[in-house]
């Protein structure tokens, strides 16, 4: 069934949710990027599937008077205000959207959405599970206070009807009974489900001419994430290359963050101003909870928090021990020497979780994409510090240290 435009329709948003036509969408650093301008819908499911935005001018990157459809699972309500934000999506993926017509998403109009966005290896547009991914996932959306009811769009005369289904689901959602589980590579445990049947996949048939018709074959939906788990576990035959990295890269990013968090105790101790003191101190809270959202992004995964040896992060740490061994205590030299170490650690982390930002979100995992979106803004706020430090006071007054002789 084809979706449809909401603001064209018979239906309507259930009493108590927000209708979120006409808010500001903005991105992360809060810059306005237009406005929600009307909002796409399966009428068959009763779920939102994207956002139709109206871009406005924001520097050169996004383009004046462009409509666009944005996957309501990469948008979240503003905690407080009346606006959508648009946590881990740059200016060039908007940019380079499909611009939306009035007559609706074409089948390729949304597989070009998916690959803009990075989710192009899960379930293709013809397969019955496309919409499982988590590009709509509406649960992300409506974050900012109580989770609203599965079914979001009604029609005013199917109250009943919509009423039963909710206390279904809520009542689904409710259960203790875990799903049985199977082991896959990697421990990664996902539900195990019956396998889905492969025949009338096709939402759509060609009739010829490019005129197109709903196939009556078509199967539905299915309800779970996990069935969509399970179909990607069987077309990819194991994890694919690009997950394994991913996973390893994790555990090489907890070991680094561990040994931070046991190396700046004592970079902060060996700090000759009260300033660099303060900041290694500061940034070892942070980097606690750079910990803490590391073993959070293994659970999303269903696994156990691993690490393995970081090379890169223990030559940077060896170097750290060899500059306070190597300079005098109470010197400014070894303040800048301290501050090369902590900005060398600093640069791996910035480059590493920009890195960890792209692969969560080419693999669907945009939870965890915002996760080490926070982590990568507290890293260079860190490095910005040292900087500051720096250039401020401890550059010069090295320099005025007479050297021996």
């Amino acid at each position: 069934m084809a979706l449809e435009a909401l603001n064209h329709s018979d239906y309507e948003i259930k009493d108590g949710e927000p209708d979120i036509t006409g808010w500001n969408v903005l991105n992360q650093a809060g810059e306005k990027l237009g406005e929600v301008e009307d909002l796409l819908f399966d009428p068959e499911a009763r779920k939102v599937r994207y956002l139709i935005v109206g871009l406005q001018a924001n520097g050169a990157e996004v383009l004046k008077d462009k409509y666009i459809a944005v996957p309501i699972g990469l948008a979240q309500l503003h905690s407080e205000d009346d606006d959508v934000i648009l946590p881990v999506v740059s200016g060039a993926e908007l940019n380079n959207l499909p611009a939306y017509q009035n007559s609706g998403l074409r089948p390729e109009d949304e597989v070009q959405i998916r690959q803009v966005f990075g989710g192009g290896s899960t379930a293709p547009y013809e397969h019955p599970q496309f919409y499982t991914h988590e590009h709509f996932n509406e649960d992300r959306f409506y974050n900012r206070g109580p989770q609203p009811d599965n079914n979001t769009i009604i029609p005013a005369e199917d109250m009943d009807r919509s009423e039963r289904t909710d206390r279904i689901m809520e009542r689904l959602r409710q259960t203790n009974e875990e799903p049985k589980s199977t082991e896959f590579p990697q421990g990664k445990v996902v539900g195990e489900y019956e396998s889905l049947e492969r025949e009338n996949t096709q939402p759509i048939e060609e009739i010829g001419n490019n005129d197109y018709q709903l196939n009556e074959g078509f199967i539905p939906e299915p309800e779970t994430v996990e069935q969509e788990e399970a179909w990607e576990e069987e077309q990819q035959g194991g994890e694919s290359k690009l997950m394994e990295f991913f996973i390893n890269e994790l555990k090489d990013l907890l070991w680094a963050e561990r040994e931070l968090v046991a190396t700046l105790p004592d970079m902060a101790d060996a700090a000759t101003s009260t300033e660099l003191k303060s900041a290694f101190e500061s940034h070892l809270t942070e980097t606690e909870t750079h910990v803490t959202r590391l073993e959070q992004v293994f659970a999303i995964l269903g696994l156990e928090p691993e690490s393995r040896k970081c090379d890169a992060m223990s030559g940077i740490l060896d170097e750290g021990d060899e500059i306070i061994d190597a300079t005098d205590e109470g010197s400014a030299q070894r303040d800048v020497g301290l501050i090369f170490a902590g900005q060398k650690a600093e640069h791996y982390e910035i480059a590493s979780y920009g890195g960890m930002i792209a692969l969560a979100k080419t693999l669907g995992y945009y939870e965890i994409a915002e996760l080490f979106v926070l982590t990568l803004d507290e890293e260079k706020t860190a490095d910005a510090k040292l900087t500051e430090i720096a250039e401020s006071s401890a550059n010069y007054e090295a320099s005025t240290e007479p050297a021996e002789d």
